[in-house]
């Protein structure tokens, strides 16, 4: 659901734009309990003509942010300190969009992804299951779905490649939605991976 900006929200915007665009998220969000990122940040901006005098988010040399060191009455209204406070976030509160430890959710590339630890630490859900399983991912290696269903997490259907074999399968179009033909797949590459790199050593 797309956030919806006030003019709360726009006088907090303009009273701090000459902090660069992360720092800014960072406060708005812990300001108002919300969860906006960057893109909108700049949308909101583009969309009121809000200028920053920032090249490329970041600040020109010797430019220093009109608030650094100040406290709030030094450079915001009395209104404005009082409606900042309303929606001020207080330590010890627990975010209106907090997940809990186990929570799940689907990435924006279609895998699950599972909540690991706080504040907010996230892991693909496959790998996790397959790690408690058979221990360790290698770095050199990669999981795939044998049926192509991101959020199929058996682990019949996950099956263990070398990046290398991964190439080799995309090459030959090999990645199929028939789990046991993938299966045979992921072999033929490990094969061919094989045979060329005996090949590079001269054997």
């Amino acid at each position: 659901m797309a956030f919806r900006f006030n003019e709360e929200h726009k006088a907090f915007i303009s009273e701090n734009i000459k902090n660069p665009e992360k720092d800014l998220v960072d406060m708005f969000n812990k300001r108002f309990n919300a969860d906006i990122s960057v893109y909108q940040l700049e949308n909101f901006k583009h969309r009121n003509k809000l200028k920053s005098g920032l090249v490329g988010g970041q600040f020109k040399k010797g430019n220093i942010p009109k608030n650094k060191g100040l406290k709030w009455c030094e450079y915001m209204s009395l209104e404005g300190q009082k409606n900042s406070l309303k929606t001020c976030f207080k330590k010890g509160n627990t975010p209106k969009n907090h997940r809990d430890v186990g929570s799940e959710r689907i990435s924006v590339d279609g895998y699950v992804e599972v909540k690991v630890a706080e504040p907010n630490k996230w892991k693909l859900k496959h790998r996790v299951l397959y790690e408690e399983k058979f221990g360790p991912i290698p770095k050199t290696h990669i999981l795939i779905f044998a049926d192509g269903n991101k959020t199929n997490l058996e682990l019949d259907n996950l099956i263990l490649i070398s990046r290398s074999e991964a190439l080799i399968i995309n090459r030959n179009n090999l990645y199929l939605k028939d789990k046991e033909l993938t299966k045979t797949a992921a072999i033929i590459s490990k094969l061919i991976d094989t045979t060329n790199k005996r090949r590079r050593k001269g054997e």
